[in-house]
């Protein structure tokens, strides 16, 4: 494959030391490109897998939570369609964006974008959930609210795009190590800076606190939930109670009106008629006092909800309390993962060049965490997950039916 003249001269300034690094290892070249072939596929399967369950099911597409899930699905979609073709690329024809100044920088404005959009995305769906739980009671969230939060994060993306497109703090160069176009780190530390700032100091510290107040606020509502049920089975001890000393009651005021009635009926036995007043008066006031076991046990105001006991909504709490908590430590930890390693190669404050493979790594790393993603969001999600896999199993039945009438 004929190289072009950026790609002769930048190879001819690259070290024979790192070349033997890697280009001499068959095994590891195999291993980069299978990697990267898996990490992109499953980006983009899973993405548009998920984006395609909430557009075609309505209970999910009117789903606002669901709206700004679509926003991150875009954010991870440009990573894995507008980042990772280049490097798969770039692995059989080196260099190649050397020769397209205009799409390097177009590259690497996808990979800023990608990078810093998937962090705004992450922290608006948390702050939505947040608002949504703890003063959901207060603040109600309409779709316009959504669309500004979204247009929120899409500007802080975009503040972060403009310096390496205008060159003001850095430029879009290609990296042998990352086989991508990306902003020139050590060219401005202060560039640097505000995007390790913006992810360690914004993005998963707002992540935890969101969370951290999601499942604090469930578990005060479990617990809450819990104490009514000690309450309810104690109110409901009481009316058993109350009952069977009414019952006791009622069979004691039988017994005292059938001696009564025969004592009537021995004084005054030429009286029928007073006699026949009397059973019925006596029949009537019987008749009463078994309606009172009918009413129902909770009947007692205080704040208790008549009907069913609410203590049978407590398991569902827990559920939730523990999917929420599971859901935030998921998205803390794989953005803490994928990211650390790529901002700590690539610092501007040491002056060692790492080798292509730690490079390699990082940069595979960091596009790892645009296909986890949707399948955290998916995993955690009954009703998403539902409608992903149902194509699937629509799909795996048709094929069973075609092979079994085959035979």
């Amino acid at each position: 494959m004929a190289l072009c003249y950026e790609q002769k001269m930048f190879f001819a300034n690259y070290s024979m030391e790192d070349k033997i690094d890697y280009h001499r290892h068959p095994l590891l070249f195999a291993l980069e490109v299978f990697s990267l072939f898996v990490i992109m596929v499953l980006g983009i399967v899973a993405n548009v897998s998920v984006a395609i369950a909430i557009l075609r099911v309505p209970s999910l597409r009117r789903n606002l939570n669901n709206v700004l899930v679509i926003n991150l699905i875009v954010m991870d979609l440009s990573a894995s369609v507008g980042s990772m073709p280049f490097s798969m690329y770039d692995l059989f024809n080196e260099g190649y964006l050397l020769c397209f100044p205009l799409l390097c920088r177009i590259h690497g404005i996808f990979a800023i974008l990608a990078c810093f959009g998937n962090f705004s995305a992450v922290v608006l769906i948390s702050i939505f959930r947040c608002i949504g739980v703890v003063a959901g009671h207060k603040i109600t969230m309409k779709l316009h609210h959504v669309f500004m939060m979204i247009a929120g994060g899409w500007f802080c993306a975009l503040v972060m795009v403009i310096p390496p497109l205008t060159g003001s703090a850095s430029t879009s160069v290609y990296t042998h190590g990352t086989h991508h176009c990306s902003p020139s780190w050590k060219d401005s530390c202060l560039y640097y800076n505000i995007g390790v700032a913006l992810v360690y100091c914004i993005t998963i510290p707002t992540l935890i606190i969101c969370y951290g107040l999601i499942t604090l606020t469930i578990k005060r509502s479990a617990d809450r939930l819990a104490d009514y049920g000690k309450r309810g089975q104690r109110d409901k001890d009481l009316s058993a109670t109350d009952s069977t000393q009414n019952d006791s009651r009622i069979k004691t005021n039988q017994v005292d009106a059938s001696s009564h009635q025969e004592d009537s009926l021995v004084l005054n036995p030429c009286s029928s008629a007073q006699s026949s007043d009397q059973i019925s008066s006596i029949s009537d006031r019987l008749d009463v006092n078994p309606q009172m076991k009918q009413l129902p046990v909770n009947e007692k105001g205080n704040g208790i909800v008549r009907g069913k006991p609410a203590p049978s909504k407590l398991p569902h709490f827990r559920r939730y309390d523990k999917k929420v908590s599971l859901s935030g430590a998921m998205l803390v930890l794989t953005t803490t993962v994928c990211w650390t390693p790529y901002f700590i190669v690539h610092t501007c404050n040491v002056e060692k060049t790492p080798s292509h493979g730690l490079e390699v790594f990082t940069m595979w790393l960091a596009y790892l965490n645009a296909a986890l993603d949707p399948i955290i969001y998916t995993m955690l999600n009954k009703k998403i997950h539902k409608a992903v896999m149902e194509p699937f199993h629509y799909l795996r039945a048709s094929v069973t039916f075609k092979c079994f009438h085959s035979k």
